[in-house]
C-alpha cells in the first residue's frame, strides 16, 4: 500500500471520528426533540402519531419515541425508522454530512457549521494530492 492511500485511510477514519463528535456537539447545543420540532413545524409529543412528514398521508403514522438510552426516535409506519439525523436525511434527500450542515445553519451553530466546512476542504485536498502524487502540508 502506498503512502497516499495510508493517508488517505487515516484521513477517512479521522474524517468519521469527527462527524460523530459533530453530531455530539449539535446534540450539546439542541436537544433531538427541538430539531425535530423545528423541521416538522409543530410542538410534536413523544409517542403521539401524527401525520408523516415524510410523504402525503391521509392516516397518521408517525411518531416519536425515547429509547432506554435517552435518544429520540422517529418511527414511520410505512417502513422508516431512526435517529434525527437519519429523519432529516430522508426529509431533504441529502447525505449526512449536508445535514449535519443543514442542521447547524437553521439551528444557528455557525462554528459547528465551519468546522465541517473546513473537514471537507481538507478531504477534498488530500484527494487531489493523492491525483497529482505530491505531498500536501497543513499550517497552522
Amino acid at each position: 500500500m502506498d503512502y497516499y492511500m495510508i493517508l488517505m485511510r487515516k484521513a477517512l477514519t479521522t474524517m468519521t471520528m469527527t462527524m460523530n463528535l459533530h453530531s455530539e456537539e449539535i446534540l450539546k447545543r439542541v436537544t433531538e426533540l427541538d430539531i425535530f420540532r423545528f423541521y416538522i413545524g409543530q410542538d410534536i409529543l413523544l409517542n403521539r402519531t401524527i401525520l408523516s412528514p415524510l410523504r402525503g398521508e391521509n392516516r397518521a403514522s408517525f411518531n416519536l419515541y425515547q429509547t432506554t438510552k435517552g435518544r429520540i426516535r422517529f418511527k414511520d409506519f410505512a417502513g422508516e425508522e431512526g435517529s434525527v439525523f437519519d429523519f432529516i436525511m430522508l426529509l431533504f434527500d441529502c447525505d449526512y454530512e449536508t445535514a449535519l450542515k443543514k442542521i447547524c445553519v437553521d439551528m444557528n451553530l455557525a462554528e459547528i457549521a465551519e468546522d465541517l466546512n473546513l473537514q471537507r476542504r481538507v478531504m477534498i485536498e488530500l484527494e487531489k494530492s493523492r491525483k497529482r502524487k505530491t505531498v500536501i502540508t497543513f499550517d497552522e
